[in-house]
């Protein structure tokens, strides 16, 4: 009796210590904070997404516990750096103020913009009749949600866009992924409406932080190729090339959604970032002679319209730079490298085999 007696005791302290110890890590993580990006993309109507200051970027601190897209958008009420700086025709600069309304089961409504300087005077999105085929839409790390936002829960880092989408176009939000940029590669991709991963198959533009266009060195063009035009520049003198290529400024990604950078851009100590006025989605599955004479006329008029997709990426940066990170094995298809590793693991494993054996004989006897 007294054995069980003390096994139930030490159970017990045991259980009470756990519980002493959950404690202070509960405490922590109701103090615990999260850092997240709201991003709106203003739908100007006949521009193109070609300054930074088309989107309107806030980044809020809240607490774990309570980080959900609905209060943080909510939060967003309250701060006065949410307004897009937004050039109007006549050159004035007039900040937009963004603000935005919920249904009663906490789905996303409407978006309402007033000019700062007079804020009962509502802002039309479009300059023109507004487009049947578009609602307002919400994404969380380049994911369409849908429903309750107070059901979506944030975490460090997170980023929620806000943007015009359109049902004609299928509106997709462009996400980049520099994992391979050592080798100088960028993939586009973006999520579909199940969230599977898909590659974007478009023209990307990048510029660097010191404001220099990157080039397409992979697509020569000389003057007398049909493609040509004045504005076309040559590559810089220390990169060796004949005189007679232009190289254009933007870049069409594979089928993999890819695009390749030369060396050069990632030989020194700089940042990338999407450059908007060479990005833009190819509708090249997209025929006329499937489309209604109102369609086509949509087409044609908002085609450029998805220069919005990748709204969010203008002006920040996409990988920093440091000096001479360009890996030439991965870039060259060299796998001397590879092939070394696995040799080493090859022979380790073939040695802790033998010892093992070795141990289990030795045993054994």
């Amino acid at each position: 009796m007294k054995k069980h007696m003390k096994k139930w005791l030490a159970l017990a302290m045991a259980a009470i210590m756990l519980c002493s110890m959950a404690l202070p890590v509960m405490a922590a993580e109701a103090e615990y904070t999260v850092t997240v990006d709201v991003v709106f993309i203003y739908p100007w109507g006949d521009r193109g997404y070609d300054h930074a200051h088309d989107v309107a970027r806030v980044q809020l601190t809240m607490k774990a516990g309570k980080a959900t897209a609905l209060a943080a958008l909510k939060a967003t009420d309250d701060e006065d750096e949410f307004v897009v700086e937004r050039v109007f025709r006549d050159a004035r600069e007039e900040p937009i103020n963004v603000a935005f309304s919920f249904n009663r089961d906490n789905t996303f409504k409407d978006v309402k913009l007033t000019l700062s300087s007079n804020p009962d005077q509502g802002v039309q999105p479009f300059h023109d009749e507004e487009r049947k085929t578009c609602s307002w839409a919400v994404a969380v790390n380049g994911r369409r949600v849908e429903g309750d936002l107070s059901a979506v829960r944030l975490n460090d880092k997170d980023e929620i866009v806000v943007y015009l989408y359109d049902a004609f176009f299928d509106t997709k939000l462009v996400q980049v992924d520099d994992s391979n940029i050592a080798a100088g590669i960028l993939s586009f991709y973006y999520y579909d409406a199940e969230g599977n991963r898909q590659p974007w198959i478009g023209d990307a533009g990048l510029v660097t932080k010191s404001g220099d266009k990157v080039l397409n060195l992979l697509d020569p063009i000389l003057e007398t190729d049909p493609r040509f035009h004045n504005s076309l520049p040559q590559a810089p003198a220390e990169f060796g090339l004949p005189d007679t290529y232009y190289y254009r400024n933007f870049f069409s990604t594979d089928e993999a959604g890819q695009i390749w950078i030369a060396p050069y851009y990632l030989t020194g100590e700089d940042e990338l970032k999407v450059d908007g006025s060479g990005f833009a989605t190819a509708y090249r599955a997209t025929l006329f002679s499937d489309l209604t004479e109102e369609e086509e006329a949509y087409f044609i008029k908002y085609s450029y319209t998805s220069l919005g997709e990748a709204g969010h990426l203008l002006g920040r940066p996409l990988t920093k730079i440091e000096a001479d990170m360009y890996d030439t094995a991965g870039a060259t298809g060299d796998m001397t490298v590879v092939y070394a590793l696995i040799g080493t693991a090859a022979l380790f494993t073939l040695g802790a085999v033998v010892l093992w054996k070795t141990q289990k004989r030795v045993g054994a006897e």
